[in-house]
């Protein structure tokens, strides 16, 4: 097996890392050939390897690097995508210039040179794609809240290009590049994680180096990884670990279907059954947020609109945010908006409209400056609003990506960056924003939305940290409902992804979004206030607990592996109960 990679054709995007520098030794050591693509032209020249000055960060410039390796080579076989830039800045402080720095580099880089690289691995019925999020995917950490989001997009979206490229013979798997060269300080918290995750012990931590990661990504770079497929692996010391998707822990179930949740009932299950606390706090007051202000993004339908008549029911005043826009984007009517504006005021409260867009940075702060002129404080912000622009990888569009990006992740920011700002002067705060199965599995054809999706449950965990010691909390709901949104899903979409996760235990998956809305108010009240940096699936009459990913096999020795000691291993230990998620069809 010493030529293992022999005759293959790499692209490793990145190339001016340490990362890239070893991985491209080891590859050509191993028989392969190797293209590097970075921004800067500070190679070195050795032989067996293209160097590319283009960045993926534009999708020109990606559609020029595949253009060049194809000239060079004829062929390509597989992609790594090392491209990383890292922002170390509290949500409160964290400018727009860098979220989309980060954003921009990393995930929509992904993006660019994966969607170019598509077509070709689906007409040739092969390749082989790793992505590198960085450690920070897995757990919410302070002062990451953008380079959270972009690892954790880069999760979602290789799950989904899983799915879309699967039956074609490709695969498409993400490594976390856990450990590298560092301080004293650095190998403290790096032993805190390993405790927090339940991962395995370094047996020696001289070996905690970039090229600990580089025997394990040239086993998935070759023919013996083919049926690893949408997988997540740690590889870091003597250890490669494979992680487990999200999954429940725990489910509570409403006893009276198709009975709503009452506020009452989740101030008893939720502490007890999900989250496991002894102390419970039965709470029978009939409006639980009197005196508080809300911000309800994409309210004027569906799951906002059931959320902002829930809040104002508890007593709260709520701005409605909806710009009142067709399915494809066109357009613009506040009519729906206002008439949840009416629903509101008819059961007592106060309510207004805004019609500005998340998508934007001052769309954002005009509508948290609405607010405070409005009512003179915010207390809560739910970030509903979203669109859909579904599409297969090797067919979607810059456009489409840009779109979904714009709306969910760049909208979810587009608000809690300003608010935080709010929160933490008057020292409370509740922020609830919206994941999806989509990106916490992935959903075939949604590449874009499973990112957006994804990232915005990094982002929240991170943010949660900032800011909880201000008494502000950061959770997550992953709804399930029927919507005008999810309705306009091709039927042979639909049926394609119907098993995909999470199917309902004993759930029912009803044709009111209005279910969603009573664990975002309980979310949202005084009795959740130790409650932060958590995901809560809500679907019908049951809610549960949401766990990030788990340590499930792993193989250790006492020194570094190398490719063919894990591809002799692989699949009778760690391969051994992995499911495709999307296997080849002939």
């Amino acid at each position: 097996m010493s030529n293992l990679l022999s005759n293959q054709v790499i692209l490793i995007t990145g190339g001016l890392s340490v990362l890239a520098d070893k991985l491209s030794e080891e590859i050509v050591n191993l028989g392969g050939k190797v293209c590097i693509s970075d921004v800067d032209s500070k190679f070195s020249i050795k032989n067996n390897i293209l160097y590319i000055e283009e960045s993926t960060e534009t999708w020109q410039g990606s559609a020029r690097i595949l253009e060049k390796v194809l000239e060079k080579f004829g062929k390509l076989d597989g992609v790594v995508t090392a491209s990383n830039i890292n922002r170390l800045e509290r949500i409160e402080n964290l400018t727009f210039e860098d979220w989309s720095s980060v954003i921009n580099f990393n995930l929509k880089g992904t993006f660019n040179i994966v969607r170019q690289i598509a077509p070709l691995f689906r007409k040739q019925r092969s390749g082989r794609i790793i992505t590198i999020p960085s450690e920070t995917a897995l757990f919410g950490k302070s002062n990451h809240a953008v380079n959270s989001a972009a690892a954790s997009g880069i999760l979602g979206f290789t799950k989904v290009v899983a799915k879309d490229l699967g039956k074609y013979g490709v695969t498409s798997n993400s490594v976390i590049q856990f450990f590298d060269n560092r301080d004293m300080d650095s190998k403290k918290e790096i032993s805190e994680v390993i405790s927090r995750f339940g991962l395995p012990s370094i047996s020696n931590e001289t070996l905690l180096d970039v090229e600990d990661i580089i025997p394990f990504l040239c086993y998935l770079l070759s023919d013996f990884s083919a049926p690893v497929n949408g997988q997540l692996f740690l590889s870091y010391g003597n250890n490669v670990v494979h992680m487990s998707l999200p999954r429940r822990i725990e489910t509570i179930y409403n006893e009276n279907p198709p009975g709503r949740w009452t506020l009452n009932q989740l101030d008893i299950l939720i502490p007890k059954i999900l989250l496991k606390q002894s102390d419970v706090i039965k709470n029978n007051s009939t409006k639980r947020l009197s005196g508080k202000v809300a911000i309800v993004t994409g309210s004027g339908r569906g799951i906002g609109r059931g959320i902002a008549l829930q809040l104002a029911q508890e007593g709260a005043s709520i701005l409605v945010n909806d710009i009142g826009a067709n399915l494809d984007g066109s357009g613009k009517d506040t009519s729906p908006a206002q008439k949840v504006v009416e629903e509101i005021m008819e059961l007592g409260s106060r309510a207004i409209v805004s019609d500005d867009s998340v998508g934007t940075v001052e769309g954002g702060q005009n509508i948290v400056n609405k607010a405070l002129d409005s009512f003179g404080r915010v207390d809560i912000v739910v970030t509903v609003a979203g669109i859909l622009r579904d599409r297969m990888i090797f067919n979607m569009s810059e456009e489409e990506w840009d779109q979904v990006i714009s709306v969910h992740l760049n909208g979810t920011y587009n608000v809690v960056r300003p608010v935080s700002e709010v929160f933490i002067k008057q020292r409370f705060g509740r922020i609830i924003t919206f994941s999806s199965v989509s990106g916490l599995y992935g959903y075939g054809g949604q590449s874009n939305y499973g990112a957006a999706k994804e990232a915005i449950a990094g982002f929240t965990r991170s943010v949660s940290e900032d800011l909880y010691k201000y008494g502000v909390t950061a959770n997550i709901i992953s709804p399930g409902a029927r919507t005008r949104m999810t309705e306009s899903i091709p039927s042979s979409t639909t049926n394609l992804r119907k098993g995909a996760f999470l199917p309902p235990p004993n759930g029912t998956l009803t044709d009111d979004p209005e279910d969603v809305a009573p664990i975002v108010a309980w979310l949202a009240s005084n009795e959740a206030q130790s409650v932060n940096g958590m995901i809560f699936h809500s679907v019908g009459n049951s809610i549960s607990l949401i766990n990030t990913p788990k340590a499930t096999r792993y193989i250790s020795k006492q020194e570094r592996w190398t490719t063919n000691e894990i591809a002799g291993i692989f699949e009778s230990t760690i391969g051994l109960d992995l499911i495709n998620p999307a296997p080849p069809q002939e």
